[in-house]
């Protein structure tokens, strides 16, 4: 029996190695249904086809070629042979298949064409055959969307919706992650970092997104991830202009860059280096900026600019021209030629924009609008954010109207921090010549550096050996301890936030400048010190050991005869549950009686315990 799949089964599975981005085992399809169509080489193909295949199975086969022909880098030969199946097509007088449309979407999408891309997606969303297949159109007509500028709220909740129904189907990932990535970029835009802190799987969209995101010099991820750019090379994804994306990071500019790339690769591309030039010139010279500008024929592609592309390009632009006053007209004036039709503002780049403003103005001396600017600039939400150095930009910038400094000043305040070590071995943090003996700070650090996110319970447990939490008595102790690490990074000039939300303590900022010397095991083992959980006795009772018990007890319940339970609520702010608890424990110790049942229950001190301060 011969169990030789049919060509359309092998036309099915070859376009599933292709959407699983298995290049390798899609042409290995490719070859076995060229041998069976008996052409030899491409120009054979686009000149006849083959008469042991029927109509439908020589478009379908000469699209799949045209797919892998896009993802060699070689999208002329791609757009030759989508031009053989259209004509096939039309002399066959067959209806345009899904996927002759869905790839002319995306040989356009990768041109910059995203006007003739969405066509074409809308086009093979209406003639898809399955689910998985709309929801690939859906994507990418959610891509276009938002590039040009447009709504795309509907399309967004349609893709959820589809990529929940499609999680058992393996080719979904890939759909998943380039979701993910456009969420990644929406939060960036926005000036959110949250979302970068977590790492994601290495050679996709979103991990090269994140790299990306963490060059720049003005966020609290500086660097933290300048070790993937290798493991981003090395990988086996099939990642969109992997070449010229992997030479952005590394700062070089191949030949084929300068006359084969696409406008938004460039965009990403000029404002990355831009800002680096800006943080130190000597990594990135401005000669090898004003040659990736000489060389892109800005003028000839605006056509196919997006909102986002310029806006990169403008920030960038309004850098150098500050630096460069002799250039900064015919900037200008390049800048509002560039300026597309239809353009949606994002948060990020305003906020940039605004900067720029101020910069000019401080430099140029004119005083009343610079303070303007900088009035505008200290209000603006992004400027108290805790994941950016803006505030430290800022501040360098205000006190230097001279403009020859402005640039270095930039530099110096990306890298002011100055690095703080934390010794095991002597249980110490070093900072500028200062030195502080802290086993419970050097464990709180350790903790962080593992853990951004710490339940109280288990932060309690590992930096103090307390084995039972309860918030209105070790809050304090955990304000306290943050407190004092917030002193040391401030001391250093570091960029850290540590908060407590929610019974968490969260800790935001680059560990760049962090450095931990010794092993962590020379700490004291935490239960060789752990305390007992429970209170302890009435008379070493410390009023000024919780805040919440203090101002609770000092300066409202213990001058009253009678108390509520909702007076402890709102007193305290604590939920209904954490008062009668804390009454509980009070009336097992003793030190309060109730009266009255029910709506009239009250609470009395005990006369026999002096819980009443002396003042």
């Amino acid at each position: 029996m011969d169990h030789t799949p049919s060509v359309s089964a092998l036309l099915q599975k070859a376009w599933q190695f292709r959407f699983l981005q298995k290049l390798e085992q899609c042409r290995g399809c490719a070859v076995e249904l060229k041998f069976r169509a008996g052409w030899k080489n491409s120009s054979q193909l686009r000149r006849i086809r083959s008469p042991k295949l029927n109509l439908a199975e020589n478009i379908e086969l000469v699209v799949l070629l045209a797919s892998l022909a896009r993802a060699d880098q070689d999208l002329p030969l791609s757009e030759k042979l989508l031009n053989t199946a259209r004509r096939w097509m039309e002399e066959g007088g067959l209806a345009p298949p899904f996927c002759l449309s869905f790839q002319s979407g995306l040989n356009y999408f990768q041109t910059g064409d995203f006007t003739s891309a969405l066509d074409e997606f809308v086009s093979a969303r209406r003639q898809a055959n399955t689910l998985f297949e709309r929801t690939c159109a859906t994507a990418n007509i959610l891509f276009c969307l938002d590039n040009l500028g447009l709504p795309f709220e509907s399309c967004v909740q349609e893709l959820r919706v589809n990529l929940n129904q499609l999680r058992s189907e393996p080719a979904a990932e890939a759909l998943e992650t380039q979701f993910d990535c456009f969420l990644l970029r929406q939060a960036y835009r926005e000036g959110s970092f949250d979302g970068f802190c977590r790492l994601r799987a290495i050679g996709t969209q979103s991990h090269y997104l994140q790299i990306w995101v963490s060059e720049l010099p003005y966020t609290s991820l500086y660097r933290r991830y300048r070790d993937q750019i290798s493991d981003l090379a090395l990988s086996e994804h099939c990642l969109f202009h992997k070449s010229y994306r992997f030479r952005t990071l590394q700062g070089v500019i191949h030949p084929e860059d300068l006359t084969d790339f696409c406008l938004k690769e460039f965009a990403d591309r000029l404002y990355l280096w831009t800002w680096r030039w800006l943080a130190n010139p000597d990594e990135m010279p401005s000669a090898q900026i004003i040659r990736l500008l000489e060389s892109a024929n800005l003028e000839l592609r605006f056509i196919h600019l997006s909102s986002e592309s310029y806006q990169l390009i403008r920030n960038a632009l309004g850098w150098l021209g500050l630096f460069h006053p002799l250039q900064a007209q015919p900037l200008q004036a390049w800048i509002e030629r560039l300026k597309p039709g239809r353009l949606t503002l994002y948060p990020l780049y305003e906020f940039e924009r605004r900067l720029i403003h101020y910069c000019k103005a401080k430099c140029s001396g004119r005083t009343d609008q610079a303070k303007e600017s900088k009035d505008e600039l200290l209000s603006h939400p992004l400027f108290r954010s805790s994941t950016t150095y803006w505030p430290i930009l800022l501040k360098a910038i205000c006190p230097h109207p001279e403009l020859a400094r402005v640039q270095s000043l930039i530099g110096t305040s990306m890298n002011a921090g100055k690095p703080l070590l934390v010794n095991f071995q002597t249980s110490t943090l070093e900072i500028q010549s200062r030195k502080i003996i802290s086993e419970t700070m050097c464990r709180a650090l350790l903790l962080l550096r593992e853990h951004p996110i710490v339940p109280a319970d288990l932060f309690l447990d590992r930096c103090f050996g307390i084995g039972k939490y309860e918030p209105i008595v070790h809050n304090s102790k955990i304000y306290n301890l943050l407190a004092r690490l917030r002193k040391v990074f401030v001391a250093g000039n570091l960029v850290f936030t540590l908060g407590m939300k929610e019974s968490r303590v969260i800790a935001q900022g680059s560990w760049e400048k962090i450095h931990f010397q010794g092993n962590p095991d020379s700490l004291s083992p935490a239960f060789l010190f752990r305390r007992p959980s429970v209170d302890p006795p009435l008379e070493t009772f410390n009023f000024s050991a919780s805040r919440s018990r203090r101002l609770l007890l000092k300066n409202q319940l213990a001058h009253r005869e009678f108390f509520r339970r909702s007076d402890i609520q709102r007193l305290a702010k604590v939920s209904k549950s954490a008062a009668h608890r804390m009454i509980q424990r009070w009336m097992k110790e003793g030190w309060i009686r109730s009266q009255g049942r029910a709506r009239n229950l009250r609470y009395q001190w005990e006369s026999s315990h002096s819980l009443r301060p002396n003042n």
